[in-house]
């Protein structure tokens, strides 16, 4: 499966500990589905993440920029006949179309009536309803796993549910 996931999703799962914003990061992290953006995706991603009104930590930003930028499937984007839309919007579109993205996954589907010409628009709750991510009942962390991505759920979770994760890795590992 392959999502292009706008910056929206992006924020609201990480300043969220719970839902399904925090389910598409937490589902991309343990590599279920693959992200695909381009250049312009990506650099709207640093911009905003690095923004003070967040107040992020920058070495948690910079991990998971990081990871995205290392795992991500980068495409070189089409142009879309797309009217009128809004160009913040539609570079969305383009890298969901050019990617043949499965799905763009997205917090306000209205701004997004245009692309679904061109893609599959869902909410973060409809990636799961629809998709075949959602069709599994729960994902395995390994122990590895965890370890070399520690930054990150320090982040996403905000340490509150960090020791109940150390705990489950700490009896799978014995």
């Amino acid at each position: 499966m392959t999502f292009v996931i706008t910056t929206g999703v992006l924020v609201r799962g990480i300043l969220h500990t719970g839902g399904y914003y925090m389910r598409v990061i937490g589902y991309g992290l343990d590599e279920q589905f693959s992200i695909a953006l381009d250049d312009r995706i990506y650099f709207e991603y640093v911009a905003v993440l690095n923004t003070e009104r967040f107040a992020f930590k920058k070495n948690d930003i910079d991990y998971l920029l990081k990871f995205i930028k290392e795992t991500a499937n980068f495409i070189t984007p089409q142009k879309l006949n797309a009217g009128s839309a809004d160009p913040v919007y539609l570079k969305f579109a383009e890298a969901a179309k050019s990617a043949k993205a499965d799905a763009l996954v997205v917090h306000n589907a209205s701004r997004f009536e245009f692309a679904k010409r061109f893609t599959p628009v869902l909410s973060p709750q409809g990636s799961f309803r629809e998709t075949s991510v959602g069709r599994s009942l729960f994902f395995y962390i390994t122990p590895d796993f965890f370890r070399e991505n520690i930054e990150i759920f320090n982040m996403v979770f905000k340490y509150s549910i960090y020791d109940r994760i150390i705990d489950i890795i700490v009896r799978v590992d014995n």
